[in-house]
């Protein structure tokens, strides 16, 4: 049993998820205020600060989880482990979008009103 093709207007839907998902990660991205070349550059000093604190698990750091949550203390070692890690995951999402955000911002928006006027055309029909 083969699966029959999907209409125009399904493939417009699911496109429309996508560039929202899309548009919301860049925003996202946008409000950090970090760019590609900042992001470089914390993920340079994030593992210098790894590298210093290496196999230091006598000295207590804290560490803010991402998102506010409580402070927990823990090992420098592992703090900078942690805050290595985090640097690493935005400059990767970084890098899933233009090098400029708001250009890649630019283009979904357009693709999304070109999808958003066929949706309208399909509509008045």
């Amino acid at each position: 049993m083969t699966e029959k093709p999907k209409t125009q207007a399904e493939l417009d839907e699911e496109r429309l998820r996508e560039i929202d998902a899309r548009i919301k990660e860049a925003v996202e991205l946008l409000k950090t205020g970090v760019d590609r070349d900042t992001s470089d550059q914390n993920v340079k000093k994030a593992r210098a600060e790894r590298d210093k604190h290496q196999g230091n698990h006598r000295t207590k750091a804290f560490h803010r989880h991402k998102g506010g949550k409580e402070a927990i203390t823990t090992s420098a070692h592992t703090k900078s482990a942690l805050d290595l890690a985090e640097h690493l995951r935005l400059r990767i999402r970084l890098g899933d979008f233009a090098q400029d955000l708001q250009d890649s911002l630019t283009r979904l928006a357009d693709e999304q009103n070109e999808i958003l006027e066929r949706v309208l055309k399909r509509a008045r029909n």
